[in-house]
C-alpha cells in the first residue's frame, strides 16, 4: 500500500471534488472517534458538563462527513486554536515538568493540523463543484436555531427548578453546560432541515 494514498499521511495538493470528499470523510470519521472518547471518558468519571467538548467534535465530524461543510471546518480551526493556545498558557511557566499537559498540547496540534486540512479540503470541494451559497436560508436557518436553543434552555431550566431546585445549585458548570447545548443542538437541527420552517432550504447549492 501507498503510504501518499493514505489520508492521514497526504497533505498534498487537492486536484478533484472526489479528493476532497475523500479527505473531508476521512477526518470526519476521526472526529466521530475522538468525540465518542471524548463523551465516555467524562461520564465514566461522573462528569456531565466535560462531555460537551465531546459532542462539539461530533457535530463537527458529521458535518464535515455528510455535508463537506466549510462552517464546519471552520469551527474546527477555531476550536483547536484557542485549545491549542489556552494549553500553551498552561504549560509555561509552572507545568514544563507535567507530561499530561504536553499530551493534551500535542494531541490539540495534531487535531489543529487535521482541522485545517478539512478547512482546505471543503473550499476545494466547493471550487470544483462550483456551487452557490443561498445566504437568505442560511440566515433563516440561524434564525430559528437561535429561536429553538432559547426555547430548549428555557424548557430546561424550567424543568430542573422545578422537579431537581438542588440539582443546579450543587454543580455550577451545569447551566453553561445547557446553554451550549442547547445552542449546538439548535444549530444541528435547523442546519440540517430538521425544525419548522428550515425544510427544503439548502444552505449551499452544487451545479457541477
Amino acid at each position: 500500500m501507498d503510504i501518499k494514498n493514505i489520508t492521514f499521511f497526504n497533505f498534498g495538493k487537492i486536484e478533484s471534488a472526489g479528493q476532497a470528499v475523500k479527505i473531508l470523510k476521512d477526518i470526519g470519521i476521526a472526529f466521530y472517534v475522538v468525540g465518542i472518547i471524548m463523551i465516555l471518558i467524562p461520564l465514566y468519571l461522573n462528569n456531565l458538563p466535560a462531555t460537551l467538548g465531546g459532542v462539539v467534535f461530533l457535530i463537527i465530524g458529521f458535518m464535515l462527513h455528510k455535508h463537506q461543510s466549510r462552517t464546519g471546518s471552520i469551527i474546527a480551526v477555531i476550536q483547536q486554536l484557542i485549545a491549542v493556545c489556552l494549553i500553551a498558557l498552561l504549560i509555561y511557566p509552572n507545568n514544563l515538568q507535567v507530561w499530561g499537559v504536553w499530551r493534551d498540547f500535542i494531541i490539540s496540534l495534531i487535531i489543529l493540523v487535521y482541522s485545517v486540512r478539512a478547512t482546505q479540503a471543503s473550499f476545494a470541494y466547493h471550487k470544483f463543484t462550483q456551487s452557490t451559497v443561498h445566504w437568505k436560508n442560511f440566515a433563516i436557518k440561524t434564525l430559528c436555531a437561535v429561536i429553538y436553543a432559547v426555547i430548549l434552555a428555557a424548557i430546561c431550566f424550567f424543568g430542573l427548578a422545578k422537579f431537581a431546585p438542588n440539582f443546579m445549585q450543587s454543580n455550577m458548570q451545569m447551566p453553561g453546560f445547557i446553554i451550549n447545548l442547547a445552542v449546538l443542538v439548535g444549530l444541528f437541527l435547523s442546519y440540517n432541515g430538521f425544525l419548522p420552517f428550515t425544510k427544503n432550504r439548502p444552505i449551499c447549492e452544487v451545479h457541477a
